[in-house]
């Protein structure tokens, strides 16, 4: 028989707040092209304190990058559970986001910088889901 591999629909948070540096922003693409090569659907959000850009994810860095203020993580969650209904979310972050407001509807998992927060650092403890830490070779 015939069988059929679905693909993750997954739902790729980008912080862009004033805290990210392009250097960053480089290294979390470099993330996001490998897992899309893997063949997941992926649909960027672009979110300091509200989302300022949204698209699907076809295997370019975009020109550029909206955002550069605060820090809210609760828009995209709520865009995730009310809009997009993803198989899982990707939050690509510093770190240095307060928790989100409401919980999600699918597993999450906090993608941090190389160069951001310590991954055993208490203010972790805060957000909900799995943490990852970037690692430079």
């Amino acid at each position: 028989g015939i069988k059929v591999k679905r693909r993750n629909k997954l739902l790729v948070v980008l912080d862009t707040s004033g805290s990210i540096q392009m250097p960053e922003v480089e290294e979390f693409f470099g993330e996001i092209h490998q897992i899309w090569r893997q063949g997941s659907d992926i649909y960027i959000i672009e979110c300091d304190v509200k989302i300022h850009k949204e698209y699907p994810y076809r295997g370019q860095l975009p020109s550029e990058i909206k955002g550069r203020g605060g820090n809210d993580s609760t828009p995209p969650i709520l865009f995730a559970n009310e809009k997009y209904r993803p198989d899982a979310i990707l939050f690509f972050t510093d770190g240095y986001v307060p928790a989100p407001r409401i919980d999600p509807r699918c597993p999450l998992l906090w993608i941090i910088s190389s160069n951001g927060i310590a991954i055993d650092d208490p203010h972790l403890d805060k957000l909900q889901g799995q943490k990852l830490k970037i690692v430079k070779h």
